[in-house]
């Protein structure tokens, strides 16, 4: 990848060198990057350079440095300026479009060039609007109810799943995704189905407080209060669980994440497994994958970054490195990360946040955290809702699903061995 580098002075040789010395730079000189997956580092250099890696002496800095090194470009240029000035290679095999995504795309997910800027109640609306449009009736499921739990931060809405052959030992809590503004019960239940019927879990839904009514950090402790009750919980249904995993798509799998390290901060027990499907690690928006699907992917980098700010109550491009790297809001610098249980992280191909998701699957390898990993091909942020329409039997909605299943099915075997 070819960006235009603001740097008129070397990029730092070691890995520790402060976030600091990045700022307030200019641009002047054009930069080759290019990810080695196998060494998890960018390498940045002059064009016309060899690669080279840091035991060779060369300027290379770590992926986390690299991407916040670059940030100070996309906030002093529109996103759509920043993708522009970018002489991207051709799509990867795993990121050309899935033909039915590209009729999605062409379609029902064109953006409206007369529409007028984001607001709340549109986001909301148009949520429950494609989600009955492209998810289609949900599986019928043996027993569906609600409930509701008093958390830390007040009432919180509940709605259980249980399959005819559910087993009554294992609960699987699910959390929406939506941006932290919109999705609810509702929004969800097809997802919620879905792994109800191929993973044996009982699944409880969580209808967590929206932003922007409810801020940032209240979103979390919501989530972590269920968390932390959610054996007692089915306990008062008579159901003793031994098997307590988690799943959350998007945002939905942002709060579980830190979540789960404010569990961890208070040294609480953590789920046994957990799915973690599109997520959010990273406030910084400054990864490669934020400029390569900038726009025309379904969830564009400013849309994000409007997210971001209606969870924060302030623009993110506004926030300091040391709260940049706060864990609540960016679970990927959690020190606790070595606690997290064995996880599956699920990325697609065409998502802005494909890179933040591979981020956190490195960062979890690299705790000694058992994870695997799925890159989904073809696909964009969001398609686990749309079973209706992307029918892939290798890649849609059903068949990440039925994955999933399969993952909770193998954390199970290995806990009950042990």
């Amino acid at each position: 990848m070819k960006f235009i580098s603001h740097h008129n002075v070397p990029f730092p040789h070691h890995h520790d060198m402060p976030l600091r010395h990045h700022h307030n730079v200019s641009f002047r000189h054009h930069y080759e990057v290019s990810f080695r997956p196998e060494q998890d580092s960018f390498i940045v250099l002059r064009s016309g350079e060899t690669p080279a890696f840091c035991d060779a002496g060369c300027d290379c800095i770590c992926p986390h440095e690299a991407l916040i090194a670059g940030r100070k470009r996309y906030r002093s240029t529109s996103l759509r300026a920043a993708r522009n000035e970018v002489n991207w290679p051709p799509m990867s095999e795993t990121e050309m479009l899935h033909p039915q995504v590209a009729d999605l795309l062409g379609g029902i997910l064109r953006p409206d060039p007369t529409a007028g800027p984001a607001t709340i109640e549109a986001t909301r609306s148009a949520s429950h609007r494609l989600g009955e449009l492209l998810g289609g009736p949900g599986e019928p499921v043996h027993r569906i109810w609600e409930s509701t739990a008093e958390s830390s931060q007040g009432p919180v809405r509940l709605r259980w799943y249980q399959a005819e052959d559910a087993e009554p030992d294992s609960l699987l809590v699910y959390v929406h995704g939506g941006g932290w503004v919109a999705g609810d019960l509702d929004t969800h239940d097809i997802v919620c189905r879905g792994l109800a019927l191929r993973s044996r879990y009982i699944v409880l839904s969580v209808d967590y407080s929206l932003a922007p009514e409810n801020l940032h950090p209240r979103p979390v402790l919501e989530v972590a209060s269920i968390l932390e009750q959610a054996r007692s919980l089915a306990g008062g249904l008579g159901l003793d669980i031994r098997n307590l995993a988690v799943a959350g798509d998007s945002a939905g799998a942002h709060l579980l994440a830190s979540a789960m390290h404010h569990l961890a901060s208070f040294g609480r027990a953590l789920p046994d497994a957990a799915a973690l499907i599109y997520p959010v690690t990273d406030a910084s928006l400054a990864y490669p994958s934020y400029a390569r699907f900038a726009e025309g992917f379904a969830l564009t980098a400013e849309r994000m970054r409007w997210y971001w700010e209606q969870y924060l109550g302030s623009d993110p491009a506004l926030l300091d490195d040391d709260h940049l790297r706060d864990p609540y809001i960016s679970p990927l610098y959690s020190p606790h990360l070595h606690r997290f249980p064995p996880s599956l992280v699920i990325t697609a191909a065409c998502d802005v946040l494909h890179d933040e998701g591979m981020a956190f699957t490195r960062c979890l390898r690299q705790n000694s955290v058992p994870v695997e990993h799925i890159d989904v091909p073809g696909q964009i942020h969001g398609f686990l809702r749309y079973r209706r329409v992307l029918t892939d039997p290798e890649n849609g909605p059903d068949a990440i699903l039925t994955r999933i299943g399969d993952f909770l099915a193998r954390q199970t075997a290995a806990k009950a061995s042990v």
